[in-house]
């Protein structure tokens, strides 16, 4: 309904989107306060799952209020909960990965985008960590196929960000396969799809942002691959890797593997309980949906 009234029969000055989800947003905000069948436990642990999934984020304007939600991650800032908790950071390597995803297009298709992730570990023999981080985008767009949805969706223009650790190595980028260029930042001409560009990222990260189109009914698969300079390090008891994967803001779909490849005379154990494990020689693989925020710990005995 919400994508219906917001997008078709719309005008240049049409007040229609703003006038429904206005009145949708304070229809809801009365039966939640006013009606007295509201459960309040049900309203409670629907808001506490919104909060754990970053689907509900906050933001004020008063600085003890803003320090308090960035305390318990409710702000939606990345890279500010560091790994290696509990242990000695001499014998473990916090590895996280946030991919920031933002729609570009007039239209309001974010309901028919699909998203699958995979990300491939690869850990030599003296430590060192090279990565392929991979999203496939699938736009489910069907124009033709409810006559009352007819001009909903569209082409899907996406603005994907992959904040990394600010000691990696990016080696390149591509889009179904193909590398994918740099725009000319000194360019007053409006830049050609596809296109990559170095962006602003948060404290202790860097951020590649990579600017591209996914028509009705396509799919396509954007790659970045990076080295860690970060090397896994050894103690007396091994080494330990926590991997994160920040889950993006109002998106509860993306189904990812993680694959992590180590020499086959180690010995690696699972030290987080983590689901859809598959183990083999030399192998991890993880196969979830991203609900919340994934951390997976592994220890590494040589």
């Amino acid at each position: 309904k919400s994508i219906y009234y917001t997008q078709a029969q719309t005008f240049p000055g049409s007040t229609q989107k703003s006038d429904f989800l206005g009145s949708l947003a304070r229809t809801l905000m009365t039966k939640l306060t006013t009606e007295t069948n509201v459960n309040p436990m049900v309203l409670f642990r629907a808001f506490s799952s919104g909060l754990s999934r970053r689907d509900i984020l906050f933001m004020f304007s008063r600085e003890d209020l803003q320090q308090l939600v960035e305390h318990f991650g409710w702000s939606g800032r990345v890279f500010n909960d560091f790994g290696c908790k509990g242990v000695s950071e001499e014998n473990c390597l916090f590895d996280p990965i946030a991919l920031v995803e933002a729609n570009l297009s007039v239209s309001k298709v974010n309901y028919f985008i699909k998203h699958t992730g995979l990300r491939e570990i690869s850990i030599a023999p003296n430590g060192g960590v090279s990565e392929r981080v991979s999203l496939s985008i699938r736009n489910t767009v069907n124009l033709t196929a409810d006559p009352n949805a007819r001009g909903i969706g569209g082409s899907y223009r996406t603005y994907l960000r992959f904040i990394v650790p600010i000691d990696s190595s990016i080696n390149g980028v591509t889009l179904d396969g193909i590398t994918v260029l740099s725009r000319d930042s000194k360019s007053t001409k409006l830049p050609q799809l596809p296109y990559i560009e170095k962006t602003e990222g948060p404290a202790g990260a860097q951020s590649l942002g990579v600017a591209f189109d996914v028509p009705p009914g396509r799919e396509k698969k954007v790659q970045i691959l990076y080295n860690r300079r970060a090397q896994l390090p050894f103690g007396r008891g091994g080494a330990l890797l926590d991997l994160l994967w920040y889950k993006h803001p109002g998106i509860s779909d993306t189904v990812v593997s993680t694959i992590v490849r180590y020499p086959v005379f180690w010995v690696a154990t699972d030290e987080s309980g983590g689901a859809g494990l598959v183990a083999k020689d030399g192998e991890l693989q993880y196969n979830t949906t991203i609900l919340q925020d994934q951390l997976t710990r592994i220890k590494f005995i040589k």
